[in-house]
């Protein structure tokens, strides 16, 4: 999975280690961990991280619809919860972390 991190702030972001639950239609399918990374100001970051499934328990007209999704549309939609714990660095100064 590739997520798209964009910082148009005038500070960087120093985001904590997450962990993200990732769901199709409301059905949760795995986790996937992102460790802690430093965005620079204005910028834009991709990270990838990989989607840990363990013995997913699909409906088969849920299963039927994802695998159509994954051929026919060549794209799935994922949601994805979590927490981002970051904290705003201006200088030398980290802030405290904030949610």
């Amino acid at each position: 999975m590739l997520f798209t991190a964009v910082n148009p702030n005038k500070v960087g972001i120093k985001y904590s280690p997450m962990k993200f639950v990732v769901m199709y239609k409301g059905i949760p399918l795995g986790n996937a961990n992102v460790p802690g990374f430093y965005q620079a100001a204005h910028s834009v970051k991709q990270i990838q991280t990989f989607v840990n499934v363990d013995r997913v328990n699909l409906l088969q007209t849920d299963a039927t619809d994802l695998i159509r999704d994954a051929t026919l549309n060549d794209r799935v939609e994922l949601k994805v919860f979590g927490d981002v714990g970051a904290k705003i660095r201006i200088l030398d100064f980290t802030s405290p972390t904030v949610k």
